[in-house]
């Protein structure tokens, strides 16, 4: 311990105490949020999709020479 780096995971969990368990859940957290919002934006999207028009198709007119 002291001034040198600590190489030790166990060391070093010893010293951060109940706050290493803390960052991994909040690292988590932070990913599930980010799903979510994906989610949500993809939804929006198909939403959009299906509010466009379909476009009627002209028929053509055919001339016969005789």
């Amino acid at each position: 311990m002291g001034l040198f780096p600590i190489w030790d995971f166990a060391e070093l969990t010893y010293l951060l105490g109940n706050h290493a368990s803390k960052f991994g859940s909040r690292q988590e957290d932070e990913d599930n949020q980010k799903k979510k919002k994906k989610k949500k934006k993809k939804k929006k999207k198909k939403k959009k999709k299906k509010k466009k028009k379909k476009k009627k198709k002209k028929e053509k007119r055919v001339y016969n020479e005789s």
